[in-house]
């Protein structure tokens, strides 16, 4: 009789107990964890975190799903369990924010949003810091959860050296410890995706009204944590047909129905529960003008007027549709654009991802060309999911970060869990080889470690590389103010010139600067430098010196293009401009050309100053 992938796994037999072998899984889980929370402790407020920790709070207190209906509650609700028991309250003399009483402006955070974020959490009674990271704290549990589901899933499929080897790869990933340790619906709705499609393949191998609801349950709670996870829902009944166990057409057929339907009623009634059951059969509120500002078509007016689900988790879709319909604005490879590059987000996962598992990708091909083993249906399942997902991606108009197809790696390292159930991989040589490869996977991330964000892979130029490639969130998103208020108290506080990416606010941090232009400034810097001073340092995010959000993008060509004297965290590059000439009189011309008399007065000072002390040198 042949064995399965379980029987054949070097741990299958064993007398180990229980303990001994949920052993090596804990500690792995433990890796994971310990480098997530390094991250959550050192990392300042990125660009969506406050204003996800705002929203989280006042839906906390009112209840009210309007301050930002771009994302469903569930994880929100999370995040506001801490809030709860350190009780910051509303800032000083702001109170709660109003709901916008025009719809559309609803459907967005709005520059106000992201106001009252920076007062919530700089002005309430609790400390920032100790919000955001409690907050970060529920991310690195449901990060744990997603390690879980990665381990049960891979063992299900391969065995428990299966299982154990995909749990390493998830431990190690450096994307997945980045975005599982921040207050954002990423590393969430990617969770409980990995958590349905597993309850889901048990359910093929066995199909069932129980294990229906339960997949269902988990695809609603998916749906509770991110809009684009709604792709799951059509996917999930196109391919239960497929490996249905009844025998013949129409029992297929009958099963599919009756299992389609608990899955949709069960995942139906968790995303309701999610918003109280508020307006889900009542007229949704969005009106012929509000769907002209958004410039849909008839179609999805058509369902959104007819779909019986919340009104709000309906504008929240309707607003992804829009947004990425509008497109954003990005950077790629030097090119600058807003309608996205179908070849952005394969580039983006090839260069952030570990050279070792790319590597152990290319083994997993071609030992799939070169034996006669064909994918199980979980694998099947697994593989589906994430060519659709990259697939969408690669068509989708929003390209600001890996982050957004984060679910292909679990879903890569489930997957790649064949690896270790082969016959050779038992071998002394195969061992050594995956070892090896593990290791070199382990130092390339613990190499920028706790600056996992910046991660990009050797083959891609590191980090630093990385910034000639990629914006936004896959390397700089604001998470390096306490790294340069460090590094600005070990060179003695010099005076500073600041340009920073983000909406947490530098001067928390203890940093004294005179600002340079940015994408966004709440509240601004009322400081000047002084016309003379000893020594001056010029910090830039890497985003604002790509210029991928400013109008000509070349604002800050002429630093970019400069050696800095640090990058801290590789997310901001620090620059000496004490007694660059070239510098000073950009400054003066980008302040003199924004109508900043003040500033602009105190450059022209500089400028002529420094003329002066260089013809006396």
């Amino acid at each position: 009789m042949k064995k399965s992938a379980r029987d054949q796994s070097p741990a299958a037999g064993t007398g180990t107990s229980n303990a001994g072998r949920m052993l090596l899984p804990a500690a792995l889980l433990a890796v994971f964890a310990a480098q997530a929370l390094w991250h959550a402790r050192n990392a300042s407020p990125t660009y969506d975190e406050p204003g996800h920790l705002a929203a989280s709070y006042l839906l906390a207190e009112t209840d009210h799903q309007d301050y930002d209906v771009g994302h469903p509650p569930f994880l929100r609700t999370l995040f506001s369990v801490p809030l709860r028991f350190l009780d910051p309250g509303f800032p000083a003399g702001r109170g709660r924010p109003e709901v916008p009483k025009s719809v559309p402006l609803a459907l967005r955070p709005s520059p106000t949003l992201y106001t009252y974020a920076a007062e919530f959490l700089y002005a309430s009674s609790a400390a920032p810091d100790q919000m955001i990271f409690l907050a970060r704290c529920v991310t690195v549990c449901l990060g744990v959860l997603l390690g879980i589901w990665v381990y049960l899933w891979s063992s299900d499929m391969h065995g428990r050296a299966g299982g154990v080897f995909s749990l390493a790869l998830f431990a190690l990933c450096p994307n997945l410890i980045a975005h599982g340790s921040l207050v954002t619906t990423d590393l969430g709705g990617v969770a409980f995706a990995v958590g349905f499609l597993y309850y889901f393949t048990l359910l093929l191998k066995k199909p069932g009204a129980w294990r229906a609801a339960a997949a269902g349950a988990v695809l609603g709670l998916a749906l509770l944590c991110k809009h684009t996870n709604l792709y799951l829902a059509p996917f999930a009944v196109a391919v239960l047909p497929f490996f249905g166990t009844g025998a013949g057409f129409k029992a297929r057929v009958k099963e599919w129905a009756r299992l389609s339907a608990v899955l949709a009623f069960t995942s139906w009634m968790v995303v309701c529960a999610g918003y109280g059951f508020r307006e889900v059969f009542t007229p949704h509120v969005l009106q012929e003008e509000d769907w002209s500002d958004l410039g849909a078509g008839p179609a999805i007016r058509a369902v959104y007027s007819r779909t019986p689900l919340p009104d709000s988790f309906l504008r929240g879709v309707a607003f992804g549709v829009h947004h990425n319909g509008r497109g954003h604005g990005a950077f790629f490879m030097g090119r600058y654009g807003g309608t996205g590059w179908p070849a952005y987000f394969p580039v983006a996962f090839l260069a952030k991802s570990p050279l070792a598992v790319l590597i152990f990708s290319a083994v997993w091909v071609w030992v799939l060309l070169r034996t006669k083993n064909r994918l199980s249906p979980s694998e099947i399942v697994a593989a589906l999911a994430g060519l659709l997902l990259m697939a969408n991606a690669m068509n989708a108009k929003i390209n600001i970060g890996v982050r957004h197809v984060l679910l292909c790696y679990p879903l890569l390292y489930v997957l790649l869990g064949r690896l270790a159930a082969l016959p050779w991989a038992g071998s002394r040589g195969g061992r050594a080889a995956g070892a090896a490869l593990l290791c070199a996977m382990a130092y390339e991330t613990f190499s920028v470690a706790p600056h996992y964000l910046a991660f990009f892979n050797r083959a891609a130029g590191g980090p630093a590389g990385g910034a000639r490639l990629l914006s936004d969130s896959n390397i700089d998103w604001g998470q390096d103010l306490k790294h340069l208020a460090r590094f600005m108290e070990k060179e003695g506080n010099p005076e500073l010139l600041l340009s920073y990416f983000g909406t947490a606010v530098p001067m928390a941090y203890g940093l004294r600067y005179q600002e340079l232009p940015a994408v966004w400034t709440y509240p601004s810097s009322p400081r000047v430098n002084s016309a003379e001073p000893g020594r001056e340092l010029c910090a830039v995010s890497v985003t604002n010196l790509q210029g991928t959000y400013f109008s000509g993008h070349s604002l800050y060509k002429w630093l970019w293009e400069k050696e800095p004297l640090a990058r801290i965290g590789w997310s901001i590059h620090v620059y000496d401009v004490t007694d660059d000439l070239e510098s000073q009189k950009k400054f003066l011309e980008i302040y003199a050309g924004r109508g900043d008399r003040e500033k602009a007065f105190r450059q022209a000072e500089r400028v002529r100053r420094l003329e002066k002390k260089l013809k006396l040198s």
